[in-house]
């Protein structure tokens, strides 16, 4: 039983590893084609990688008796698990946050239409983006961040 249980753990990781390589393979393809990147693969990357540490904890803890187990090693796996627990949390939210920018942007007309994407292609999100970043910031009196027109000199 001992056998199944680590051979189906090992799948499920090299699983998951095969995802992380596709996801990082499409985000490179995707630059290719397009010479423009976004955040989000990079996140879903994270979130996958830091599930894949919490198998990888779990099913070490479930094929080793209990005997088997020190305290310090088991401190250590509940760290583990804890820190792994909290990125998942912190991208999860970051990816949240990062998607109602890029919708609001969208939304409110910041992307470019078809025509003034011209022969690069179709404008996305990660445009609108990318847009954001090169315009200069100045701080207001409430230290909020607030974009600022370029100036036509």
């Amino acid at each position: 039983a001992s056998g199944a249980a680590e051979a189906i753990i090992t799948f499920v990781s090299d699983l998951l590893l095969t995802l992380i390589i596709m996801e990082v393979l499409g985000t490179v393809v995707n630059y290719l084609e397009t010479h423009a990147t976004s955040l989000k693969p990079f996140l879903f990357i994270g979130i996958i990688s830091a599930t894949r540490g919490i198998l990888a904890v779990g099913a070490r803890l479930s094929v080793s008796t209990f005997e088997q187990l020190n305290p310090a090693e088991f401190r250590d796996s509940m760290i583990e698990l804890g820190i792994n627990a909290a990125v998942i949390i912190a991208l999860g939210v970051t990816l949240k946050l990062i998607g109602n920018f890029l919708d609001e942007d969208v939304d409110d007309g910041a992307a470019p239409s078809s025509a003034e994407a011209g022969a690069e292609g179709v404008a996305s999100p990660t445009d609108a983006l990318a847009r954001q970043v090169d315009t200069p910031i100045e701080r207001s009196t409430n230290d909020a961040v607030m974009p600022v027109a370029p100036s036509e000199t």
